[in-house]
C-alpha cells in the first residue's frame, strides 16, 4: 500500500509570494493496477503573523490528499493559526 503523506510544520512572521506549493499527500496503492490500498494524506500546520499571499494563503494550493488505490487513503487535515 501506499505511506502517508507525513507532516509539514511552519512557523513564520511573514507568508509572503505569489505561487507556490505546499503538498502532505498520500502515496499510491500498488502497482499501476492500484491493487492496494492508498495512504492517507500528511498534516500541515502553518502558524504566521502577517499574510503577504497575494490572494491570501488560506487560497493557496495546499494540499493533503490520499492516495489511490484499491480502497483509496483518506484527505488529511491542514491548520492556520
Amino acid at each position: 500500500g501506499g505511506g502517508s503523506g507525513g507532516a509539514i510544520h511552519i512557523i513564520a512572521n511573514t507568508i509572503d509570494g505569489t505561487t507556490g506549493t505546499i503538498a502532505s499527500n498520500g502515496g499510491n496503492g500498488g502497482d499501476t493496477s492500484y491493487d492496494s490500498g492508498g495512504g492517507s494524506g500528511g498534516r500541515v500546520s502553518l502558524i504566521y503573523t502577517t499574510d503577504s499571499f497575494i490572494g491570501g494563503i488560506q487560497n493557496s494550493p495546499i494540499q493533503c490528499l490520499g492516495g489511490w488505490g484499491d480502497t483509496a487513503g483518506s484527505n488529511g487535515t491542514i491548520n492556520f493559526n
